[in-house]
């Protein structure tokens, strides 16, 4: 959830942009958002990110089930892109357009480096989640279209 929603109660299309990037980084990872990181003390996703980027390790933010199937310039411009969305200045944050662009282009570095991310107010408890609720899987989905 974007920070100033948090705030305010008010969702913008920077919030959106704020989702995506958390979307972004849930895919490339295979970890959820309100988990806590395996083997990581007191960090989630989006601090977890940040910091890999930050250290240049972001490799080792990959789901280790793609096993090299990625190619690891596409997987660097997605996790940059999943940072500078999840900055918890809304107008620090790129618009939809730039993110297309750096997605089917080389040009992320157009944009500014991505800052530290927001730390939610309610920290402890989006800890307090078990391990078992937090394992990714795809699971089918039946929906049903009719009207009632």
């Amino acid at each position: 959830m974007a920070p100033e929603y948090v705030r305010t109660g008010n969702f913008s299309a920077k919030s959106d942009i704020f989702s995506l990037g958390i979307i972004i980084l849930e895919i490339i990872s295979g970890l959820r958002n309100n988990c806590q990181i395996p083997n990581v003390e007191d960090e989630i996703l989006r601090d977890y990110a940040q910091r890999l980027w930050n250290e240049g390790a972001y490799l080792k933010f990959i789901d280790p089930k793609m096993e090299k199937l990625y190619s690891e310039d596409e997987v660097e411009r997605c996790i940059k892109v999943g940072v500078m969305c999840i900055q918890e200045d809304p107008a620090k944050r790129p618009d939809i357009a730039s993110i297309l662009l750096m997605l089917n282009t080389q040009q992320v570095t157009t944009l500014a480096s991505p800052t530290r991310p927001p730390t939610p107010p309610y920290r402890r408890n989006y800890l307090s989640y078990t391990s078992t609720s937090c394992n990714t899987q795809a699971q089918e989905m039946i929906a049903d279209l009719s009207p009632r």
